[in-house]
């Protein structure tokens, strides 16, 4: 079985193509294995100057033997830890496994993401849980020659789907499709995602904009700078952030001894994925869960303003802001039939802001409804509280009720009158001059 490796005093091989043949013609077995990977170890650490192609060649080979003994039942993490053993060009990409107890879709996701020189992550959505194994097993010989980039792009082109990241403060404005497929939508919750991802961004010293995505299954997954976080609700109903792909910058909060173990391990470290259990994020939920409102509580004129700041300027409200506003639409629709019958049918204040918030909402429900336009454009607090909307305007209808229009009062402004005023006289006479004109006309004898 030993190979023959000719080398020559200028430390080159020169029978490379006959220790190739060699390599394939080797049969799949246990003594097979161990001899092509203690060849393969000893011309990793030789001198020798062209060994290039014949390490390929052998690792082509025992990845071919992987690939036929697991009948491609590998997991892309397991194939791709695989492929780095005999490919050492290979680590720059990594593999994130996403569970569904810890997706917001409730599936199992993997995720593969490269870092590219310049400090770019870039992701993609693997097609199955088993690609690579199907890449080992259909092209062996580039699982051991290519590199980071040429099978990321690879993957790119042709099997998975690209994960692209858009400024967090314009993707709801630019992108309503894409942030609307997002399973978790809700707006105090993204709102207070951000704000922990703003957090995280400070607490480890990474600059730059916050970016997000929503993949095909609809998990919201945020980028800043070369760091992949996202957000899940675990057993204890708790929302958590998970640290998918850490961010090189982490060691430099560590001193400089350490720095260098610290690099050297991150390639190990970079697919585990870090859980912190953010209670904050639990607590703030519950203080931006729709405020209970009371009579003695609203404040017309700060959900006036609040509304405005929102749709007419799109702010980005804080969490309890938007809790603030879902509190005080909730309040106005418990107490509809009451002021209704309090104002005999005619519309108040209160009710015009209500109906001006809820129509908009009721339009995008009922299209639902009939199936003109995808269940994703309207969030599941949206429906409940269009669900109680139209239930009160039920009630109101069933007893005998029915709401005006509001009619607003003319009030005195002496500058309006003035204006008023001097335009009637101007008006006045431009008719006495048309008239006048006229008559003369008409007294020529022609």
């Amino acid at each position: 079985m030993n190979l023959n490796i000719q080398v020559n005093e200028d430390k080159f091989i020169t029978n490379i193509h006959e220790l190739e043949e060699g390599v394939n013609n080797l049969e799949n077995n246990i003594n097979s294995q161990e001899y092509l990977e203690s060849l393969l170890n000893n011309l990793k650490y030789s001198d020798i100057k062209n060994k290039k192609d014949i390490i390929a060649a052998i690792a082509t080979k025992l990845l071919e033997f992987k690939s036929v003994e697991e009948e491609m039942n590998l997991s892309n993490k397991t194939a791709l830890d695989e492929m780095k053993k005999y490919n050492e060009d290979l680590k720059k990409l990594s593999i994130i496994e996403t569970t569904k107890e810890k997706n917001d879709s409730g599936k199992d996701i993997d995720y593969i993401s490269i870092r590219h020189d310049n400090g770019e992550v870039e992701m993609l959505v693997c097609a199955g849980h088993s690609t690579l194994a199907e890449f080992i097993h259909n092209h062996a010989d580039k699982a051991a020659r290519w590199n980071s980039e040429e099978i990321f792009r690879y993957y790119k082109e042709n099997i998975h789907r690209e994960l692209k990241f858009y400024n967090a403060d314009e993707l709801d404005e630019i992108y309503p499709e894409m942030a609307n497929n997002a399973v978790v939508r809700e707006e105090e919750t993204k709102a207070l995602e951000l704000e922990e991802a703003e957090k995280y961004a400070k607490n480890n010293g990474l600059e730059g904009k916050i970016e997000v995505t929503v993949d095909p299954n609809g998990e919201r997954i945020y980028r800043i700078a070369d760091a992949i976080i996202k957000f899940s609700t675990n057993n204890e109903n708790k929302r958590v952030m998970e640290v998918l792909r850490q961010p090189i910058e982490r060691v430099n909060a560590h001193t400089n001894d350490n720095y260098g173990r610290l690099l050297g391990q991150l390639d190990e470290d970079d697919e585990k994925t870090e859980i912190f259990d953010l209670s904050s994020i639990q607590a703030k939920l519950e203080e931006s869960e729709p405020i209970t409102i009371t009579g003695a509580t609203f404040d017309k004129e700060r959900l006036r303003e609040l509304i405005v700041r929102k749709d007419v300027y799109e702010e980005n409200l804080t969490a309890e802001e938007l809790g603030y506003i879902k509190g005080s639409i909730q309040y106005l629709i418990d107490t509809m039939v009451e002021r209704i019958q309090t104002f005999q049918g005619q519309a108040n204040e209160e009710q015009v802001v209500l109906d001006e918030y809820m129509e908009p909402l009721v339009n995008i429900y009922e299209s639902i409804e009939e199936g003109r336009i995808n269940a994703n454009e309207l969030s599941e607090g949206d429906k409940v509280l269009v669900e109680n909307y139209k239930e009160k305007q039920q009630a109101i209808e069933s007893l005998g009720l029915k709401k005006k229009p509001i009619i607003k009062e003319l009030r005195y402004d002496p500058e309006s009158l003035k204006a008023a005023g001097v335009a009637a006289v101007v008006i006045i006479l431009e008719l006495i001059s048309i008239g006048m004109l006229v008559l003369t006309l008409l007294s020529i004898d022609i």
